[in-house]
């Protein structure tokens, strides 16, 4: 079984004390809301609530811009003794599951004309939904293709992306006839 991280180390490192200040922001929200409900408190209690549930509130919608489309963005991929990609997002979650007979088409987008610059890699599957990647290089990419058995032959640069044709994926590797 072979498994590819396509991200860094330091996209967790910020990503999950984001994770963590957007959920703990949410309870200090419900928290203050909850107090306010009880109806307690004078004028004075009842303001400084009201402010502290407006920040926290704020707090959660801009962490959450962080927080949420990192969740549905591909982090590794995992093939299966059988050819099957499982692919997760950074908690390891599961985002999709491509059978070793489904068709596919890998295309590493916006990586610079030269290669130099940072896109993402898409895996468009055949009923039409694509699967985006975190950010990756050009050094990533080849070490993905290496990794997944893709030769350099089968990378062709189109309007500078680099795409890997539609293909399945069989247990020993990528394979070609479409039949």
């Amino acid at each position: 079984m072979r498994e590819v991280a396509l991200s860094h180390w330091s996209y967790y490192t910020w990503h999950l004390p984001a994770s963590l200040l957007m959920l703990g922001s949410v309870f200090l929200a419900f928290a203050m809301g909850y107090a306010l409900a009880r109806s307690e408190y004078g004028h004075v209690g009842r303001a400084l609530r009201f402010r502290v549930l407006g920040w926290s509130s704020l707090v959660a919608a801009l962490t959450s811009a962080i927080v949420f489309p990192y969740l549905a963005t591909a982090a590794t991929i995992t093939v299966d003794p059988d050819g099957t990609w499982r692919v997760c997002n950074y908690l390891g979650l599961p985002l999709a599951r491509v059978p070793s007979s489904e068709v596919r088409e890998l295309r590493a987008v916006d990586l610079g004309g030269l290669g130099w610059g940072t896109g993402h890699l898409e895996i468009r599957r055949e009923d039409g939904s694509v699967i985006r990647s975190v950010r990756i290089s050009r050094l990533m990419l080849d070490q993905v293709r290496h990794t997944l058995g893709y030769p350099d032959l089968v990378a062709r640069s189109q309007g500078g992306d680099v795409v890997i044709d539609t293909h399945r994926y069989a247990p020993s590797g990528p394979w070609w006839d479409l039949r």
